[in-house]
């Protein structure tokens, strides 16, 4: 849901297809792009859902499993039935992902008539078939995740769980023989099941697995994740905040992205403010973020802290808006990076000229000390002693000539005209 990546205006020849739903997705897109053409889509014809059901079925899409499948007519009709009432081809792919267990000689019961109601029907047959807690927190993490889970991650997250750990226990045979981690067999049952709802995406050189459509995880985050979200929020933050800021490589260590990504998102839904503020004020923490090219998410990373203590009706301390205003101020520079000369570079030349009071420059000499720097750097001798105050809140780039002038338009945004004669 996130566009402010697109460009307002596109260079020429080039056309954007954007997909969204009804809602303040849509509204957002179209405040975003007011000129474009809004095409809306009707929902499909009994017909034309028959045709892409059966192919869907056909070709294995819909089970995400290589194995064609056929219903009878019986069966068929049961789908088409309740799919005509929603008419959406999200509709298609949640009920053929049931239909796959449906036997020949069954004569399965009507279907609910909305994306909704099959996603509640899917969950309530996983907790029945994998276990009430294992089910449900499984789909837990997934929801909560930001960028997905990997086997792995799962099956030690369940394995921490008390509850699912519990229920494992209950449920295990009673010749089972003693384990110290979760059987791969019950994440591998579980994972074959829900196959329709994920997709794959790899971070870090992790496969991560998430649920292909937002309305999935919406349904989720509503249904069983509910009023658990805080709790699973905070495991999820101290089970990335565990792993190591840097992984070891041939040549040397590297950022962990896992973590670097995961865990100041996790602390601030998890309500743990304090401990996203230590995060984004360890220098060690804030380096690693920007070596691996993520000097963006890590200035959203301020911005969602600072609106998470206004919600809470909590002022950001002098410390925090130091820092913040600091990496807002130079985020210029840190996009400017290079192979050569790399943003988190960049940003240890700037935190050690800052200023002698200056946290930065203070946190900077204090890593420095430690033998992290493997690089030239330059110090300043005549560096300034007080900070004092910066009235420079950010740096707009783009003209290659002198601004000759600007002007702030009424939606917010800013029309300024250059010597190089572009707007």
């Amino acid at each position: 849901g996130n566009h402010r990546w697109l460009p307002r205006t596109l260079p020429p020849c080039t056309a954007l297809l954007l997909s969204v739903l009804d809602g303040p997705l849509q509204e957002a897109a179209a405040s975003r792009f007011p000129d474009a053409v809004l095409v809306g889509l009707p929902a499909l014809s009994d017909e034309d859902g028959g045709r892409l059901l059966d192919a869907m079925l056909l070709a294995g899409q819909a089970l995400a499993v290589q194995r064609q499948r056929r219903l009878t007519p019986d069966q068929r009709r049961t789908v088409l039935d309740a799919f005509a009432q929603d008419g959406r081809p999200l509709y298609l792919v949640l009920a053929a992902g049931l239909a796959r267990d449906w036997h020949a000689w069954e004569h399965p019961d009507a279907l609910p008539p909305s994306v909704e109601g099959l996603v509640a029907l899917t969950v309530a047959r996983l907790r029945a078939r994998h276990g009430s807690l294992i089910a449900k927190r499984t789909l837990d993490y997934l929801c909560a995740s930001r960028y997905g889970m990997s086997d792995m991650e799962l099956r030690d997250l369940l394995w921490q769980d008390p509850e699912s750990r519990a229920d494992f226990e209950q449920r295990k045979h009673a010749n089972q023989p003693d384990v110290d981690a979760l059987p791969p067999v019950i994440w591998s049952r579980l994972h074959v099941d829900l196959a329709t709802w994920l997709t794959d995406q790899s971070l870090d050189g992790i496969l991560l697995h998430r649920f292909f459509h937002r309305i999935i995880g919406e349904e989720i985050a509503r249904g069983t994740l509910g009023d658990d979200a805080q709790c699973i929020h905070q495991r999820l933050a101290d089970y990335f905040g565990r792993q190591p800021l840097r992984l070891p490589t041939d040549s040397g260590t590297r950022p962990n992205l896992r973590r670097l990504f995961e865990e100041p998102w996790q602390r601030i839904l998890a309500g743990e403010l304090d401990i996203a503020e230590a995060r984004l004020t360890d220098f060690a923490f804030v380096m690693a973020k920007c070596e691996a090219d993520a000097v963006e998410d890590l200035l959203d990373d301020y911005r969602r802290l600072a609106s998470a203590l206004q919600e809470q009706g909590q002022t950001p301390s002098e410390h925090l808006r130091e820092w913040t205003d600091f990496m807002v101020r130079n985020a210029h520079y840190l996009h400017r990076g290079t192979p050569v000369w790399p943003a988190h570079k960049i940003l240890l030349q700037l935190a050690v000229e800052d200023a002698d009071d200056s946290a930065l420059t203070q946190a900077a000499e204090a890593w420095l000390d430690q033998g992290h720097c493997d690089w030239i750097w330059l110090r300043n001798k005549h560096r300034r002693r007080e900070k004092g105050h910066n009235p420079l809140l950010a740096v707009l780039e783009g003209h290659t000539d002198n601004v000759k002038g600007a002007l702030l338009m009424p939606d917010g945004r800013i029309l300024s005209w250059s010597q190089d004669t572009t707007l």
